[in-house]
């Protein structure tokens, strides 16, 4: 992160909804991590979406 900003973290499936949400209040600026247990969901396509103030990236996730 460029500055500190409030975040959320979702996991989306292949039919749009969330199955999994992560929300963190004031996230230091740099660089974050987070662990997430995904071992309830079942194998597939999800889609992890980070949701900043002024971001919004999406990335493709494979579970096996």
């Amino acid at each position: 992160l460029e500055q500190n900003s409030p975040m959320q973290v979702d996991i989306i499936d292949v039919h749009g909804s969330v199955v999994k949400s992560i929300t963190q209040e004031m996230i230091p600026k740099g660089i974050w991590e987070q662990q997430a247990d995904l071992t309830a969901l079942t194998s597939g396509i999800y889609w992890l979406r980070v949701q900043t103030n002024t971001v919004v990236q999406t990335y493709r996730v494979v579970k096996q």
